[in-house]
């Protein structure tokens, strides 16, 4: 028995790390939605997903600590400037407060406004934690605008649960994906075990998160 379990450990420890293995489940997740394309002036503007922005940058330079999933920032950014009549919604409340009392919301505000998004056309809900939230809070926030069709922004394998908890939320929401994390296609012999951990994590995240979400009526 006791072999048995340590060739078993072994296999699954070998295995976590080709990523032929865990780009396949990931493509599962990150490919159910295409990035919208053509002319995209119909939509009232882009709601982000918090998530992206550490507690601080560790050495005090002031610089915008972005983590794996900044895409969802960077994106936003070029469709606010692609699309001057957008407005954009950052939803991200306190994940990590920060020592004086911020949240994400507001360091994203700061960045924004610096990169020249006037505060006409940004708002920022700072108050939510997880994905229901954001969906409920954004609603409240927005009110008679929530069925105006936006473009929601977050991590192509967040979506799924992301966009149908929106639109279970009563905001009308269209996916558009990004933070691409799988490839189209994997060598046989491209082996991580630490990026085939981090793969495989972020899936079973999604998947326990979205059977979660189904089974509380959330989606």
């Amino acid at each position: 028995m006791a072999q048995a379990a340590l060739v078993v450990g072994v296999l699954v420890f070998v295995l976590t790390g080709w990523r032929v293995l865990s780009d396949a489940a990931l493509r599962q997740l990150e490919d159910r939605y295409s990035v919208p394309g053509g002319d995209l002036s119909k939509y009232a503007g882009v709601i982000v997903l918090g998530g992206v922005i550490h507690r601080e940058d560790g050495r005090g330079h002031g610089q915008l600590p972005l983590g794996e999933s900044g895409e969802r920032i960077v994106e936003a950014l070029k469709l606010l400037h692609q699309y001057p009549s957008f407005r954009l919604v950052f939803t991200g409340g306190d994940a990590s407060v920060t020592d004086d009392g911020s949240v994400e919301a507001d360091q994203a505000r700061a960045f924004f406004e610096s990169m020249g998004v006037s505060a006409r056309r940004a708002t920022f809900e700072r108050k939510s934690r997880n994905t229901r939230e954001n969906a409920t809070m954004t609603r409240e926030m927005l009110g008679a605008d929530s069925t105006l069709p936006w473009l929601l922004v977050t991590s192509a394998s967040h979506m799924r649960r992301a966009h149908e908890t929106f639109r279970n939320a009563g905001l009308n929401v269209t996916p558009y994906p990004v933070d691409f994390q799988s490839r189209a296609s994997s060598d046989w012999a491209d082996y991580s075990i630490n990026r085939g951990a981090e793969a495989w994590r972020t899936w079973a995240r999604e998947v326990v998160g979205y059977a979660v979400y189904k089974a509380a009526g959330r989606i």
